[in-house]
Parts: structure tokens; sequence; C-alpha cells
């Protein structure tokens, strides 16, 4: 008689719970991982809709470190695409600000335009599928009026020509497509180093300056319209670790960046902006603190007005803030479970708590809080994991005697979680 067949481990479930593991949401490609927050998702939702009408919307995206910010604005920008939308999205750090003098503005320029991503983008970066996009619809107008397709790029691309480097973006886009059409893929390359600022050098005959520090926003502008010229509804572009301008930034520093932030809260509640929709995810206190938060920048404090503590779940908006609910117990329990058919999937020989004692794992979890909450989504997600590492490395110890601590050494999951570090015991 053979045994049982091996089920083989799942690699897109592998993919999911690293990226949890790691405190980030699963990448596109992967299944998607999300739970709750339906007020915060008809709120976005919304804004799509005002977007796809030609409008601009700015948010900011408010919750404590492992809230679920990430999560619902990776669902968000999953949704979008969904609905034909593109987006980008981008990671505040000492190296990538909005303003910089050294390569910080270009860096965030770069990392932004990389994530370009569509719907049947997936992993890519969606640049060269945009412009193709673009090329298309060109060449059945010229096809339609009997006319070169020279002159629909230049009729289609001239309303660029009224923003900010908007000619120059203009003359790269149109030589991008002659490049493919031409199956030119070197020109193509020096086109896509200049959009993704990384060239030093005109990338075409007529001179075309390259791109600096100061023309993130610019650029942002530029291919918000542009995809809404190429056929799509608009562009939502996702800015995340906000609190790092508080945190790493010197005052003068930090104060441009809230100075060219306030700019663009400007520029979009005037309306001068097509068919963007930008979220920023930032910590209550980056809100709040006025020593080195956006309350420090004076006039930027205008799009926030009303922030004390937002009611739960709903009354969630405050300016233009939307605070991030906490999930319910059943959500949390839903969570859960598929965050144990994810361990599963990756390792089907893996030891694992019982489906029906996850309600037990939760009360647990409450109750070394006081009783009065659970943990916040990122940690409960660590500490879950942490669990299953230990259960699989321990074959004689239940998944009780691990969260409450082993007597035999005394180390519960959280004591381990906080003598080793946030990344350690990531092997499941």
């Amino acid at each position: 008689m053979t045994g049982p067949a091996q089920v083989p481990p799942d690699f897109a479930a592998a993919i999911s719970l690293q990226a949890l593991a790691a405190g980030k949401p699963p990448p596109a490609a992967a299944d998607p991982f999300f739970f709750g927050r339906s007020s915060e998702l008809e709120l976005l939702q919304r804004d799509l809709d005002l977007i796809g009408a030609g409008n601009s919307v700015m948010r900011i995206i408010v919750g404590e470190l492992g809230a679920g910010k990430s999560a619902l604005l990776h669902e968000h920008m999953r949704r979008a695409r969904r609905q034909r939308f593109a987006t980008m999205r981008a990671e505040f750090t000492r190296d990538c600000l909005l303003y910089g003098r050294t390569g910080e503005g270009t860096a965030l320029i770069e990392q932004a335009l990389l994530d370009l991503k569509t719907l049947g983008s997936g992993e890519r970066c969606a640049i060269d599928a945009i412009i193709g996009s673009f090329a298309d619809q060109c060449h059945e107008i010229a096809a339609e009026r009997g006319c070169r397709s020279d002159e629909i790029y230049v009729e289609q691309l001239a309303p660029l020509e009224a923003l900010p480097r908007g000619h120059d973006f203009a003359r790269v886009i149109t030589t991008y497509v002659q490049a493919l059409d031409a199956a030119n893929a070197r020109l193509q390359q020096k086109l896509r180093c200049w959009l993704l600022a990384q060239s030093t050098e005109p990338p075409v005959k007529t001179l075309v300056p390259p791109l600096g520090d100061d023309d993130f926003w610019n650029m942002v502008k530029l291919w918000a319209m542009f995809v809404r010229i190429a056929g799509r509804p608009g562009l939502v572009l996702v800015l995340d670790e906000a609190r790092l301008l508080s945190e790493v930034l010197s005052g003068p520093s930090r104060h441009a960046n809230y100075a060219r932030l306030r700019r663009i809260y400007d520029e979009v509640s005037r309306g001068e902006v097509t068919g963007l929709g930008l979220c920023i995810a930032a910590t209550p206190d980056l809100l709040s603190n006025d020593h080195d938060g956006f309350a420090s920048e004076p006039g930027l404090d205008r799009c926030l007005r009303g922030k004390q503590p937002i009611a739960r779940a709903t009354d969630l908006i405050s300016g233009v803030a939307i605070q991030v609910s906490d999930l319910g117990c059943d959500e949390l329990e839903r969570m859960l479970q598929e965050l144990r058919a994810l361990i599963y999937r990756n390792r089907p020989e893996a030891r694992l708590i019982p489906e029906s004692d996850i309600a037990s794992f939760l009360e647990q979890s409450r109750d070394r809080l006081g009783g009065q909450d659970y943990p916040l989504v990122g940690d409960l997600i660590d500490q879950f994991i942490r669990l299953h590492n230990r259960l699989n490395s321990s074959p004689n110890l239940e998944w009780g005697d691990v969260l409450q601590g082993d007597p035999r050494n005394g180390r519960s999951v959280a004591a381990m979680a906080a003598g080793s570090g946030r990344y350690a015991e990531r092997t499941m």
C-alpha cells in the first residue's frame, strides 16, 4: 500500500506569506489578503468616481503602525486597477522625498514610475503598455481621418503643453511611440531612462533637459493627464510611510517637504489637477504634532481641521483624513483562518492551530491587553506566524504553551518578538 499523496507547496501562498511576515500586503500577482474596512473602501470608491469624471482628490490615511493602512491602500489600488485606472506607489525614505537637493526627488520619481501598474501589467512596469495603448488609439484615429499618425500624436498631447515640463514630456512620449513603431529598443531604453529620472543626457535630438528634484509633482500631474489621454479613467498614487518625514529629517528639510505637500494640497483643492487620486499613509501623531508634524507647517493644517480623535468606523472623515477603523472580532477571526490556510498551502506538513481554537487564540490575545481591545492587525499576524514557527520547531509544545510561555523556558511568543526583533523567526 502506498501512503497518502503529498500535497505540493503553493508558490502563490509562499509569496503572500512572505510579504505578510515582513509586515507588507501580498503583491498584486498574489491572492488578495484583505478583510473588513467596508466604510473606508466605500469612501475611496466615491473618490474613484470623482477622479474618473476628471476631478482630483487628496486623502491622508491615518492609523497607528500595524493598523492596516498599507493593506487598505493596497486593496484600494487593486480595485482601482480592476476599474481600468493606472496606479503608482512609492515609500518615503531619507533618500526618497518630495523635496531634495541631491537626488531625493528624482529617486521618488523613479520609485513611483517603476511601480506604475495596470490590471494587465501584473508586477511589471506599465510604461510600455500605456504608451502602446496611446499609440494604437492614435493609429486608429489617423486611419479614420486619412492623415499621418504624427499629426494625431501632436493633437492628442496638446493639453500637456500647458503643464510644467509638459512640452518636454510630450516630445518624449511622441518619440517613444515612434521608437515603438520602429522597434528601436535602444531609443526606447533612453526614453524610459528619462521618464524614470535616471538620465542626465538629452534622450532626443532636440534638447530635452533631464528631470530634476523639483519635478516629482510635475511628473505626477503629467502622468495623471496622459493616462486619461491614453483612454484610462485616471491615476491613483499612493505615498506610504509619511511618518518618516517627521522622524528622520532635520527641521529645514522637513519643512521644505511639508511646504511641497502644502502646494500639492492647494493645487488639488483648487481643481488645478486632472484625473488624480493621491493617498498618503500617516500616523496620528504626524497630523497632530505641532512641533514636527504636518500641523507645524503654516497653511498645511487647513486640510487637517478637526484633527481630534475620530469616532471609530462611523465618522471617518476629518478634512481630507480617513481614520483606519479597527477590525471586529468576526473579521479578525476570518483573517486568521485565511492566514492559517496560507500556512498550510505553503507547508502542508506543518502543525497548525486547530480552526476551532482560533477564537480562543483571539480571546487570549485580548486578555493580554487587559481585555479592552485586540492587538493591531500587523501585530496579530506577526504573532500568529511566530506561533506556528514555534509549534513546528518544538513538536512537544501545544499552542497554548507557546502563547503563554513554555514552562520549560518561560518565554512567550510576545516575549520572543520583543527580544528578537520584528523580523526574527520569519521562516514559515
